[in-house]
């Protein structure tokens, strides 16, 4: 993933592993598996060594390729292919918000603790966690009630079921590409 030949001489002190890789669904709260299935969302793992911020950025923007069906899972090896791409490849990368660091090790080193510093990190997350619960119910909240709400589409819809009249035909196009709301919300 180097960019010229001056990065990869500077990288080449620092081979880059991917010890391990975890794949999972999460529920809406701690106290659930999983949400219901238009909400759903997945966390990946990835526990390495040498890896910069933006790699793993790019890493996920190429699985959400994949997954999308815009890309095929052989070009995972195609790309670790220094060989036959000796250039840094040119996708986007993948929105940096939901990226977190959590974790670091280095060894040697024992890290110090302040308590009080300790307490008030805790208090802000709680706080932050309360916050974004708050405003995660809410949405959850509106999106159940606009979906149970019978929104007339026109005539000639007779024999159909309120869902195939709410829903036919429609569809948005956003970020992640085309979805057709009568699948997404049946």
């Amino acid at each position: 993933m180097a960019e010229n030949d001056t990065d990869r001489i500077q990288n080449e002190k620092l081979l880059k592993r991917v010890q391990e890789l975890e794949q999972e669904l999460v529920g809406q709260s701690l106290a659930e598996e999983r949400w219901q299935e238009p909400f759903q969302l997945c966390q990946f793992e990835v526990i390495g060594q040498a890896f910069l911020y933006h790699q793993v950025r790019c890493m996920m923007a190429i699985l959400f390729l994949i997954g999308q069906g815009m890309e095929k899972p052989e070009i995972i090896d195609e790309l670790l292919n220094i060989e036959k791409n000796p250039q840094k490849p040119q996708y986007s990368m993948a929105v940096e918000f939901p990226l977190v660091l959590y974790d670091c090790k280095f060894e040697s080193i024992k890290w110090i603790y302040d308590r009080e510093v300790h307490e008030f990190n805790v208090t802000h997350l709680q706080q932050q966690w309360a916050n974004q619960a708050v405003k995660t119910h809410m949405l959850y909240s509106m999106l159940q009630g606009l979906d149970s709400v019978a929104v007339p589409c026109g005539t000639g819809m007779t024999g159909k079921s309120t869902d195939e009249i709410i829903y036919q035909n429609q569809s948005y196009t956003g970020l992640w590409g085309e979805v057709d709301l009568y699948k997404l919300w049946r």
